[in-house]
């Protein structure tokens, strides 16, 4: 990586921590319970595998999503870390299965549920471009997990975000895999240019 971008992403990086930080719980909850009203508005594979996440450091709220996906017939997944290179694996979890610890702070299912290949993903960033540009903390896990499963078939990748995370420009690489969709509490952007569809 070039040392520039590195550096520009990095300060970035620290920048939208430092004012996500500022976010209270509730605020966060509420952003969730918003972000479903958006989510309503997207078409959905018939069988919906979806892959969620657990919030850390003051990320939107993902319980609201996680029940919306739920009350709709929807399997949910869990992202694993597996190791610094690899990419996610994806556990199956419903609410009220036991969660266990994993890395950065975040919360898994266990080792014994099975794993699964999401048809849609629902990730968490730091920093947004409306044209699909996502910064995330840095180690990659998300571009490397996307590409694997474009590779494989078709995948939506939504990206959920408060608008104060929106820039112009990123300093992003050919490794940096774009999104679907950015959903924001007030606004909704369609990165791959088609029209919205409904459930």
């Amino acid at each position: 990586m070039d040392i520039d971008v590195k550096g520009a992403k990095d300060a970035l990086r620290q920048e939208m921590m430092t004012r996500r930080a500022s976010i209270s719980p509730e605020e966060a909850t509420q952003a969730g319970l918003a972000i479903c009203d958006q989510l309503a508005q997207l078409s959905y594979p018939r069988e919906v595998v979806c892959s969620l996440y657990w919030s850390i450091k003051r990320e939107i709220d993902a319980q609201p999503m996680l029940s919306f996906f739920a009350q709709r017939g929807a399997t949910l997944c869990l992202p694993v870390t597996v190791s610094g290179t690899a990419p996610l694996l994806f556990r199956r979890w419903a609410p009220g299965d036991p969660l266990v610890k994993g890395g950065f702070g975040t919360r898994i299912p266990e080792a014994s549920a099975p794993e699964m290949i999401p048809n849609v993903m629902i990730v968490p960033l730091l920093a947004f471009t409306r044209r699909g540009g996502r910064l995330g903390y840095g180690k990659g896990h998300f571009d490397r997990t996307i590409q694997g499963l474009r590779a494989r078939g078709d995948v939506l990748v939504v990206g959920v975000a408060y608008a104060f995370q929106e820039v112009e420009v990123l300093p992003l690489e050919q490794t940096d895999e774009p999104l679907d969709w950015i959903l924001t509490p007030q606004n909704m952007f369609n990165c791959r240019g088609e029209e919205e569809g409904g459930m």
